[in-house]
């Protein structure tokens, strides 16, 4: 079944809660779109998602702990404290860190292209769900850099909004993805442009000071599972995830519930409570 329209979902549900399970939700719902637009996550997962934290003046996807087998055990979205109250600024925002969610990397491995698919897909619903997001949202960016990025990406996805899609069934790994690949699903760019496309996302001027401090903090927040293990329901997370389809007109996935010990009644019994049609 197809999605009836994720956009208006997400304007008709706007409420003045703060807390990190109404952030959640929508992310659920923007990351469902992007994963249609640009692909699945990558599997294997590199890390464990371990939720929203709200912290500092910068919103960004943060890694931590020490993983086995990758650099990092954990990923987490990072949003600027603004957006615990500010659910447009926040709605806004989880557009644009979703993205980053799809094959996650270190900042100072981002390419051009996923920055700048990330701004294509916070820019896409402030068009078309201008209720959704706070009135500046189309403002061009103060930072150029994000604004070269979102313009050479729209240049991209002119002509197909799914050459993304097919090009990541090459390599699934944005940060990966070579000129090449680009030219061989969009043969409108020409090589210097697929090239820029590929380049790594230019560092802040003062990007080297920020990762010292980021490094800082990281390494006190490094612990081993003995001491502490980040307290995540899973299948509680799933049952958001299974609500949030119904209510966007789509299928229980049978196998996700089967795997997370689910059933259909929890689930319809679920969005009823968020409809307010019972009370918990």
């Amino acid at each position: 079944m197809s999605i009836k329209d994720p956009y208006s979902f997400i304007s008709n549900k706007l409420n003045s809660r703060g807390d990190r399970h109404v952030h959640a939700t929508y992310l659920c719902v923007l990351l469902d779109e992007a994963e249609e637009l640009f692909g699945p996550r990558l599997d294997p997962y590199p890390c464990m998602y371990t939720g929203i934290n709200f912290e500092g003046n910068r919103s960004q996807i943060y890694f931590w702990g020490k993983g086995k087998s990758s650099r990092f055990k954990y990923v987490n979205i990072r949003l600027r404290k603004a957006c615990r109250t500010d659910l447009k600024l926040a709605i806004s925002t989880l557009a644009h860190e979703c993205v980053h969610l799809l094959s996650p990397v270190l900042a100072a491995e981002i390419t051009n292209l996923e920055e700048g698919l990330a701004c294509w897909h916070a820019k896409r619903w402030a068009i078309r769900a201008p209720q959704a997001v706070p009135e500046k949202a189309l403002d061009p960016y103060s930072d150029d850099r994000y604004n070269k990025a979102l313009s050479a990406v729209e240049k991209l996805l002119a002509a197909d909004e799914k050459v993304v899609l097919r090009i990541r069934q090459i390599e699934p790994d944005i940060s990966k993805i070579t000129a090449d690949q680009i030219l061989l699903e969009a043969p409108w760019l020409n090589e210097k442009e697929a090239k820029w496309l590929v380049a790594k996302f230019p560092a802040r001027a003062n990007y080297k000071k920020w990762r010292e401090r980021q490094k800082a903090v990281q390494n006190e927040m490094d612990f081993t599972p003995e001491k502490a293990e980040p307290r995540i329901d899973k299948r509680a997370v799933e049952l958001s995830r299974q609500v949030a389809r119904l209510k966007l007109g789509m299928q229980l996935l049978p196998e996700r519930l089967k795997q997370f010990e689910l059933t259909e009644a929890e689930v319809y019994i679920a969005l009823a409570r968020s409809e307010g049609v019972i009370k918990s």
